[in-house]
């Protein structure tokens, strides 16, 4: 049975219930913590909102059809428009990036006899998913994705890729474990300083990106994910020993280069301050991102540069921040452990980079009610799925107010077995209705409640 009819597009046009008190959601970090409560804002707490009674026009990129900015370049491209940031795109529409990550079937029982009985091989699956993100609202494909079938459909949707430059070279180099989420380098130090880092980034980008060059309905390209931001980076790549782990020599060497052009030719580990280490940390990833800008910019020059997915202690380091606007496109950013984006990370990411918006590229929430774990993760747990809408509703309009978001995307498509409450789907293929009756009216008017944050800016 394929996906389409679980809902009705009508259905989700129904006006939540209204109410005059702020509406309080229970939420917890871990399983065994208690549960606190906190107020969300919902579409019905907007002064003078009314939801159209049609979804907002959509272009066949899904850009916004009554906002045409010009004829369009044949590809994605970021323009700030009346000081607001936009994706504009291939065919010159303003363009919102509501997207979802993992779109892909997970493995495990039950997943594996479900998706047995359901589709017959992978094509007919990928068709089934492209239109149920479709009526949910969704236009674009995030990280983690089995982009070459969903790419295969009929009608597709702007998807993103991610050649993951530094984690193929530390592999390569033996200087990675994976860690939950992640990967784990040696000394939290990425490579690059290694003279064939380089080299490595531009084969990689011939051979993965350069075959995509004239596709229109790439979004951009991701260069990584969630490289280690340690605040103490100068102190541990002083420490390494370059006998033990020789592919870190050159990290090591140009480390006191750094130090002693700052310092002088006698300075010492017991100098090192705070600020040493941060702006050293600032001084690699402005080499990373030069690098991996370089060899996408010369493979794939009408493609977005998406950057590394900054995450944890990196989304709130200013020279990180700083090093990522100077050479990309858009900053994305895997944001986590916040109620809503708060005034104060969208004050800096302005500060930093003010010439580059963000977009953010992973956010959840897990509902209790859903039976699983929900142990691993850093997402927060509430008790129902109806609490998982409630509190999409408040997380992304707050992102719609902020002039240099232009989008986000949802971790994640599907609940893996024995893992978390994540998916939109569980591990049937099942939709979480009560979620996603929630979540897709604010997909069906992303545009209108641009438009709508914007004007309350403007005045």
């Amino acid at each position: 049975m394929p996906y389409r009819l679980f809902i009705s597009t009508s259905a989700l046009l129904v006006p939540l219930l209204l109410h005059a008190e702020p509406i309080e959601v229970q939420w917890k970090r871990n399983v065994a913590d208690e549960w606190r409560q906190s107020s969300v804002r919902t579409l019905d707490d907007l002064p003078d909102w009314e939801a159209p009674r049609v979804a907002d026009p959509r272009s066949p990129y899904g850009g916004w059809l009554s906002q045409a900015v010009d004829d369009g370049t044949g590809f994605f491209r970021v323009e700030r428009i009346d000081g607001r940031w936009w994706f504009v795109d291939p065919g010159g529409y303003r363009y919102y990036s509501v997207g979802l990550t993992s779109v892909r079937p997970r493995t495990g029982e039950p997943a594996d006899t479900a998706y047995a009985e359901r589709w017959a091989d992978e094509s007919a699956w990928a068709n089934d998913t492209i239109t149920l993100m479709r009526e949910l609202g969704y236009n674009a494909i995030g990280r983690w994705s089995r982009v070459e079938s969903l790419m295969a459909v009929p009608r597709r949707i702007p998807y993103t890729t991610s050649p993951n430059f530094m984690g193929s070279f530390g592999r390569e180099h033996g200087l990675t474990t994976w860690g939950y989420g992640n990967a784990r380098y040696a000394h939290n130090a990425i490579p690059v300083f290694h003279p064939d880092f380089e080299a490595h980034c531009d084969a990689l980008a011939r051979e993965e990106l350069a075959p995509l060059a004239n596709d229109a309905y790439v979004l951009g390209h991701f260069t990584d994910n969630e490289l280690p931001m340690p605040r103490n980076l100068l102190e541990t790549t002083l420490a390494i020993d370059p006998e033990e782990i020789p592919a870190l020599r050159y990290n090591l060497e140009a480390a006191w280069a750094w130090f002693r052009e700052r310092h002088g030719p006698d300075v010492t580990v017991d100098a090192i301050t705070d600020e040493d280490n941060l702006d050293y940390l600032g001084f690699v990833m402005d080499r990373y991102y030069a690098i991996t800008t370089a060899a996408i910019r010369k493979h794939t020059p009408n493609h977005l540069n998406l950057g590394s997915r900054l995450h944890g202690a990196g989304i709130h380091i200013d020279q990180v921040i700083a090093a990522a606007g100077k050479h990309l496109d858009v900053i994305s950013m895997n944001y986590y452990n916040v109620w809503a984006p708060s005034e104060g990370h969208l004050e800096r990411w302005h500060t930093h980079s003010p010439d580059t918006p963000f977009l953010i590229t992973e956010f959840y929430v897990k509902g209790e009610d859903s039976g699983m774990d929900n142990d691993p993760g850093a997402g927060w747990i509430v008790p129902t799925q109806r609490d998982r809408g409630l509190w999409y509703q408040h997380f992304t309009m707050r992102l719609l107010e902020a002039p240099n978001s232009v989008g986000w995307h949802y971790f994640n498509y599907q609940d893996s077995p024995g893992d978390s409450n994540k998916g939109i789907l569980n591990t049937r293929f099942e939709p979480h209705l009560d979620f996603i009756e929630l979540m897709t009216p604010i997909h069906e008017h992303v545009y209108s409640l641009r438009q709508y944050f914007g004007e309350i800016t403007a005045n």
